[in-house]
């Protein structure tokens, strides 16, 4: 009666295992796409900055700001 009750849990643990390996291997996937996005955001922020100094020097050559 012990042992079935041993197999039943090892049974159970073994599920479980497999169920964290799969949220593990997301969990990493998800990971990569985090890393993907912050590299997209920095691009865009670089952008944007060259973008803005762009801008600026364009309103300063035809005076639509004080120099």
């Amino acid at each position: 009666m012990v042992l079935e009750h041993l197999k039943k849990i090892q049974m159970d643990l073994a599920v479980i295992k497999e169920g964290q390996d799969t949220l593990t291997q997301r969990i990493g996937s998800l990971e990569i796409q985090v890393s993907g996005l912050r590299n997209d955001v920095t691009r865009v922020d670089h952008r944007l900055d060259g973008l803005d100094r762009r801008l600026d020097r364009i309103e300063k050559r035809l005076a639509l700001v004080d120099a």
